[in-house]
């Protein structure tokens, strides 16, 4: 195993032409890549995944995925997970070990969110056997001053545009009909996020910022309202939406 340290993310280069990412502030059990390794060589899977418990300070765990049975899932299942935002952290390169030759031609993009969506919907989709491991290897630390839960500043306005970049991927790489559909309700998603923080924070210049992302913002949700699927709690969101883009 060889270790490649950057900043905020340890990459690691595994036995058998494998590869794992892991965050600085996380930790994983031991015989995680033993494990998840054999499952590789075993079932000739490219990507192997598996379950996550988010970690708090006040020593919550909260345990991801449940409810999926280990096995094999396929591409679309992954990709319309992570468009759908119905699992945390199955959209991240931290909970999986992936084949290292798929890393031939993908690579982080520079931004600040998302960038691990832009990797491994490529990921997903350029692979044919996808493994999920029921076991929850992998600890992610949930930290209060995180970006991730920072309410409003300014580069949160460069989520849409990244968000933009894996839709147009999507579509430039003949993606099936039911995962275009769930493009709409990504990009809903992101911009109502985006809004709401906005309007939950209210900095000195809202009103200039919503002016500037309005019309864009509506034509996405008018997309999403005629094409994209639907959810269990879509209206109170959509309240959200307009009370905050007024």
């Amino acid at each position: 195993m060889k270790d490649l340290e950057l900043p905020e993310i340890q990459v690691l280069i595994l036995s058998g032409g494998y590869v794992t990412f892991v965050d600085s502030d996380d930790w994983i059990e031991e015989d995680t890549y033993r494990y998840m390794l054999e499952v590789a060589f075993r079932t000739g899977a490219e990507i192997v995944g598996c379950a996550s418990v988010v970690d708090y300070e006040d020593g919550t765990q909260v345990r991801n995925y449940a409810d999926i049975s280990e096995g094999f899932l396929d591409r679309n299942t992954c990709i319309i997970d992570i468009l759908g935002q119905t699992r945390h952290a199955w959209g991240a390169v931290h909970n999986k070990v992936f084949k290292k030759s798929i890393f031939d031609n993908i690579r982080f993009p520079k931004v600040r969110h998302l960038e691990d969506y832009v990797v491994t919907i490529k990921a997903f989709n350029e692979v044919n056997m996808i493994y999920f491991c029921s076991h929850s290897f992998y600890h992610h630390t949930s930290l209060p001053n995180s970006l991730s839960h920072s309410s409003w500043y300014p580069g949160r306005l460069a989520i849409p545009e990244t968000g933009e970049q894996i839709v147009n991927y999507l579509k430039n790489n003949n993606a099936d009909t039911v995962v275009r559909k769930y493009t709409y309700r990504f990009m809903y998603l992101l911009y109502a996020g985006v809004l709401w923080s906005i309007y939950k924070s209210k900095p000195d210049d809202a009103r200039t910022i919503r002016a500037n992302i309005r019309w864009r913002s509506l034509n996405v949700c008018r997309e999403y309202l005629l094409h994209g699927p639907k959810q269990r709690g879509d209206i109170k969101m959509l309240l959200q939406f307009i009370l905050s883009i007024i």
